[in-house]
């Protein structure tokens, strides 16, 4: 979206250049602000000393910028950026949806926190893990806890044991498709497990259901595009508690009572 901004490949100067790294959720916060015709600035010097740092600068062989950075300076590209975010706050120029995270392979990943946008909701006990580099919402489910969606196309659940591992079951309510499956611990390494569904044409619900221990549900990956569900709307009181609470019911959908258990 950059790119499209400001006719120039951000990759080419970015902290990372060209080495592939997974970003953060804070650098998501200036592409939403760009996808409405907003900018973030930063100071130059930085002010930031990366206090508490868990890869010091050093190690990722970055530095702090100490003064201007006229290298970067590219006055054509700033007055095209300029031009067309003025053109997106007046209607006249719309850029293209981002809602869902677009992967490698074109599929988008869709987070738990977005499952309401396409026809999802959840019941039983739920709680919010922070995921900064993943989302950054991570749902914790409890035994016989369950979350609802409805897709088309193959999709595929990025699920975790947690700290203790757990077994989980994910069924397909149009093919009959419904496997149990043991999943380890994350460990220190952030183990992550994706359990495929496999599909034709088709557009139906689909289910994560808790077995034991303790399931923390990632995402669900679709190679297709998504049916969307509207007026979207996303606001802290979406989220479930960071601790477990009394036993939810029907968590999202009271704000669609369209949707109903298959």
């Amino acid at each position: 979206m950059f790119a499209q901004l400001s006719g120039l490949d951000p990759a080419m100067w970015c902290m990372f250049l060209r080495d592939p790294h997974a970003t953060t959720v804070d650098w998501q916060f200036d592409r939403v602000l760009a996808q409405y015709g907003l900018a973030s600035l930063a100071l130059t010097p930085a002010k930031a000393t990366m206090i508490g740092q868990e890869m010091s600068l050093e190690e990722q062989g970055l530095v702090l910028a100490t003064g201007p950075v006229s290298v970067r300076l590219n006055d054509p590209a700033f007055k095209q950026f300029r031009a067309l975010q003025t053109d997106v706050r007046s209607g006249n120029f719309r850029l293209p949806p981002n809602l869902f995270l677009v992967q490698d392979d074109g599929s988008s990943m869709i987070m738990p926190h977005q499952f309401l946008a396409v026809g999802g909701w959840f019941e039983g006990e739920w709680a919010l893990k922070w995921s900064q580099a993943f989302g950054p919402f991570t749902y914790r489910g409890r035994v016989e806890s369950k979350a609802f969606v409805r897709l088309s196309g193959p999709v595929s659940f990025l699920v975790s044991g947690g700290k203790s591992g757990g077994e989980v079951r994910v069924q397909d309510y149009s093919s009959n498709f419904d496997v149990t499956v043991r999943v380890d611990p994350e460990g220190p390494n952030g183990q992550v497990m994706q359990l495929p569904v496999p599909a034709g044409v088709s557009y139906r619900a689909l289910s994560v259901i808790v077995v034991s221990g303790e399931i923390w549900l990632y995402g669900v990956a679709a190679r297709e595009q998504q049916p969307l569900y509207f007026p979207i709307s996303f606001t802290h009181a979406h989220l479930p508690p960071v601790d477990f609470p009394a036993p939810v019911d029907t968590l999202h959908s009271d704000a669609n009572p369209a949707l109903v258990d298959p």
